[in-house]
């Protein structure tokens, strides 16, 4: 079964903390986000988050992938790449691979 975003908000809180058996506090994980990116949440909604007991908004997601140490980005953090590489592998979809000739090349 895949990880929850609630799973993957621990792994950044155990990323932050000492080592892997003693992940950062709630209250010292707020005061990271909240000196950070400025966004205060308190060690209840955390919490909650971590729990699934409440909902998240785009927001918490920009939050709490702004102070993860693996950099591990805003994608895997809401679940839609498992990779944990950031961001870097997703392709731009802005940019469309060309089929034909370009305009330039059709008037040559």
């Amino acid at each position: 079964m895949p990880e929850t975003i609630g799973e993957r908000l621990f792994k950044i809180r155990e990323a932050c903390g000492d080592s892997r058996r003693d992940p950062e506090t709630l209250d010292d994980f707020a005061e990271r986000v909240r000196k950070k990116t400025g966004k205060a949440y308190n060690p209840v909604t955390l919490s909650l988050l971590e729990r699934m007991k409440r909902k998240w908004q785009v927001v918490d997601v920009e939050a709490f992938a702004a102070v993860d140490p693996l950099n591990r980005g805003r994608l895997w953090l809401a679940g839609w790449t498992d990779s944990g590489e950031g961001e870097k592998h997703i392709p731009d979809a802005r940019r469309k691979p060309t089929t034909g000739p370009t305009s330039s090349e059709k008037g040559a």
